[in-house]
């Protein structure tokens, strides 16, 4: 995944028999472990977009 060019994640699946999609916000931006696993990579596209964005919140309310 990137943002404006810069890796910030990965959403994937290993095996497509299997049907589990993995996402992970990279822990280099947030510091904190920010991964899961979804049934279908819409979701596992709406859960890391979610964390993403919960980091980037987090991120401007502590340069204020």
């Amino acid at each position: 995944m990137l943002d404006d060019g810069r890796k910030v994640g990965r959403i994937y699946s290993f095996n497509a028999a299997t049907e589990i999609w993995w996402w992970g916000v990279s822990f280099v931006l947030t510091g904190r472990n920010s991964y899961g696993d979804a049934p279908t990579r819409e979701q596992a596209m709406a859960a890391f977009k979610a964390e993403y964005e919960h980091w980037l919140d987090e991120l401007t309310r502590r340069s204020q």
